[in-house]
């Protein structure tokens, strides 16, 4: 399951082992995907040998061995697994969890490569390409939905070697620290996809895919804040002023005006941040970007009881200033016990009549590890924000950028929360504000995907922290292969809408180079984009239609591969690809 949603994250479709039918039409699947062996190896054997393609995940000693791989002494651990993708000037480093099978390889190219745990590292195949019949099986040597089950979320396992729920810890648990800055799963998804789109030849016909970002952008950028909320702060400065001042026998004056202080400051209590909600929003309209805010329910001396305090004191008019903005606002806890987000989803409706769609917690600082995501699923949230990549730690992006994934529970469901980690803090990046802007100016062009930058609100009147988000809205509105202009409800809401737009009845005419499919777009304003390879054996695409309505595209080369980018206009169509 966390298989298929990765890699239909990158655009593709694919049928799964139907039991014990037989295999499809290979004029109605691009691909067939198969894990392991099973009764029914035999017939996806049979649909390799017609012409089709296969991708064999994590085949076991027996399909091993009809693959022509013989297992090489024992299983291991851990490894790591290399890929030198075309296009794509790092090779796709990453570490694989679990137990790990080590073949020998008897037929085929090797696309990756495993490094064993031994001291002398030897190396073994992590993915081949067979050739079998008139048709290919694309082998991966290892579990890829254990490995993305470990880099996503925190597995039982992790848990119980992870005494502190600390992001850091869960993300980095016996990683091999060499190879940051380098997101994996991005670029292993990419890298798969790129290699399903190079041989995909089992369906004798071109297939369009969704692309991951709207109208063909290359990087997301969007931005979200904790801490807008009511401060007992100012108050308690000028209760410690006036008590310095009565301990040190000042003078009437003095006393006096740190008495007016605190009264000042209870006076303007809860609605001491109003000055920098405007000032925010001020800075983000002049780059016409919203982001998003989580707010902290009102913090008592004693505990966090959100059940007791809540959102009483948070200003009404400072929640609707971000609201009529067009800001996406949500809740922000650390939970003392799955009940607090019931009682916190409860004060934010009650006080501001209207229920949030997001979440964050802090640093996976959660009741448990999956229980936590049901019980915001339960209450009716549309995301959830307390993973990230980057810890504390100054290092931005570790393991990936943030797009979207639905976790899974221990029981392998999946949530329909989606989960928008966190690619770096602004905290950690204002320490050197010209390297870390040049940092991501850089990671754009080398590791495309959606940065979503976390940071606090309070701290906005800062004058480097100020100017180091201008520099990031100013570096991100400038570039041509970047959109912005999100928060992350309306990217979780595209992203969503995305997942329920797809093809169907896929036809490919030989003799006129005509590919045909229906097509159905619930994305609004025409931002869904599709790709279709531009080459197609000896032709090249050269006209694109949409219900005979011809359609503008672009060209654009990613990983390797030259495809043909268009807008699917919203709702259903016919769509019609002339190669020539």
């Amino acid at each position: 399951m966390i298989v298929l949603a990765e890699l239909e994250n990158a655009g593709w479709r694919f049928q799964t082992l139907p039991g014990k039918s037989a295999p499809p039409d290979p004029m109605a699947i691009p691909m067939a995907i198969i894990n392991k062996g099973g009764t029914d190896a035999d017939a996806w054997l049979k649909y390799a040998e017609n012409g089709g393609m296969v991708l064999w995940i994590d085949p076991d000693h027996k399909s091993a061995d009809r693959l022509g791989l013989n297992q090489f002494k024992d299983a291991c651990e851990k490894a790591l697994m290399e890929f030198h993708p075309e296009g794509i000037d790092l090779p796709v480093t990453t570490q694989v969890f679990g137990s790990i099978s080590r073949y020998e390889k008897f037929k085929g190219n090797i696309l990756g490569r495993i490094t064993g745990p031994e001291e002398n590292k030897p190396e073994y195949p992590g993915m081949l390409e067979i050739p079998y019949g008139r048709g290919k099986i694309l082998a991966l040597l290892f579990s890829l939905s254990r490995h993305i089950c470990h880099m996503h979320q925190r597995t039982p396992e992790i848990a119980r070697q992870t005494p502190e729920a600390s992001a850091e810890k869960i993300s980095l648990q016996g990683t091999d620290t060499t190879w940051f800055l380098r997101p994996q799963l991005d670029l292993l998804i990419d890298y798969l996809s790129g290699v399903i789109t190079r041989y995909l030849v089992a369906a004798g016909r071109p297939m369009p895919r969704l692309c991951r970002l709207p109208r063909g952008y290359k990087n997301m950028v969007t931005f979200s804040f904790d801490d807008i909320s009511p401060s007992w702060k100012p108050l308690r400065k000028s209760l410690s002023r006036l008590g310095s001042r009565a301990a040190n026998g000042k003078a009437l004056f003095t006393f006096s005006k740190a008495l007016k202080d605190v009264f000042r400051s209870l006076f303007q209590y809860p609605a001491n941040y109003r000055e920098q909600v405007r000032w925010m929003l001020e800075l983000f309209s002049r780059y016409n970007v919203t982001a998003s805010v989580y707010l902290l329910p009102f913090f008592t001396s004693i505990s966090n009881r959100p059940q007791i305090t809540g959102y009483k004191g948070f200003a009404k008019d400072t929640f609707f200033l971000l609201k009529n903005s067009g800001w996406d606002i949500g809740t922000h806890i650390k939970p003392d016990r799955i009940e607090d987000y019931a009682a916190l989803h409860r004060s934010f409706e009650s006080r501001f009549g209207t229920a949030p769609a997001g979440h964050r917690g802090h640093e996976l600082g959660w009741v448990g590890w999956d229980e936590d995501w049901a019980e915001l699923e339960r209450l009716g949230y549309e995301y959830d924000t307390t993973w990230n990549w980057g810890g504390h730690d100054g290092l931005a992006w570790i393991l990936g950028t943030s797009f979207p994934f639905h976790p899974v529970d221990r029981n392998r469901r999946v949530s329909s929360i989606l989960e928008v980690p966190v690619t770096g803090w602004l905290e950690d990046l204002v320490r050197n504000p010209k390297k870390s802007v040049s940092e991501v100016e850089a990671a754009f062009t080398k590791f495309p995907g959606i940065y979503h930058f976390g940071g606090h609100s309070r701290l906005m009147n800062d004058p480097p922290y100020a100017a180091l988000v201008t520099a990031l809205l100013e570096l991100a509105c400038t570039r041509p292969d970047v959109g912005t202009g999100w928060n992350v409800a309306e990217l979780v809401a595209y992203w969503k809408n995305r997942e329920k737009s797809g093809f169907s009845k896929p036809g490919w005419d030989e003799t006129n180079g005509i590919f045909s499919c229906e097509a159905q777009s619930a994305c609004a304003n025409g931002e869904l984009t599709v790709a279709m390879p531009l080459n197609w054996r000896d032709r090249k695409i050269f006209a694109l239609y949409s219900d005979d309505q011809k359609i503008e595209f672009k060209l654009q080369r990613h990983a390797g591969i030259d495809q043909v980018l268009f807008n699917l206009p919203d709702g259903p169509q016919r769509i019609e690809a002339l190669y020539r």
